[in-house]
């Protein structure tokens, strides 16, 4: 601060002071919100929450609840959740606190896991039974069908030289029976020659 004496004034000091005010806002925790830091784990027997907050104050304590309980169930920045459930963390700093809005958590137990691994490795198996039995069936109504077209084939076959071998037969009749007539008549001239020759009657000749 500083003065200066001033004679018009009758001796009375004018001063002009300068003065530097800090202000200082605080206010309660705001836009406090849960981060899930292990949501890529597919089977966990625990998830990672984390509470993030923006104040000024910082916040001084942190408390998790799980919807539809009164009761915290767990306090701290960071929080494992070991059930599934709907979780928010709630932020406190001297001018007061606020709460986050319920993130969704699913939880794998160790019993849970088991189930959904058996289960899955049951619906895979099942496929490929299924898969297998399919082929099986597939290959053995190829070879039947194949069987009933060979058998097919053997049977026309059979049926071609059965007739085959009647006509060839009656050929072979034929011209075996037309011969012995002919041998018969050429060893046999006095039969042949009495059918060509009819007998003369000796009694007219005389």
């Amino acid at each position: 601060m500083t003065g200066t004496k001033s004679v018009m004034h009758c001796s009375k000091v004018n001063c002009d002071a300068v003065f530097v005010v800090w202000f200082s806002v605080s206010d309660p925790p705001r836009n406090v919100s849960v981060f899930v830091t292990d949501s890529g784990q597919l089977f966990s027997d625990s998830v990672s929450l984390m509470c993030i907050i923006d104040s000024n104050p910082p916040a001084l304590s942190f408390s998790w609840f799980k919807e539809n309980q009164s009761s915290a169930v767990g306090s701290g920045q960071s929080f494992s959740a070991v059930q599934s459930g709907r979780f928010y963390c709630e932020a406190h700093n001297p001018h007061g606190a606020q709460r986050s809005d319920a993130v969704t958590v699913t939880v794998h137990q160790h019993a849970e896991r088991n189930i959904i691994i058996t289960a899955t490795s049951v619906g895979v198996l099942i496929i490929i039974i299924v898969v297998i039995i399919f082929a099986i069936h597939f290959k053995r109504k190829s070879r039947r069908s194949a069987g009933k077209e060979s058998a097919n084939s053997d049977t026309y076959a059979g049926l071609d030289l059965q007739s085959a071998t009647s006509d060839l037969y009656n050929t072979l009749t034929t011209v075996h029976h037309r011969p012995a007539e002919n041998s018969c008549s050429t060893l046999d001239p006095q039969s042949s020659s009495e059918h060509h020759n009819p007998p003369i009657n000796r009694r007219r000749l005389q």
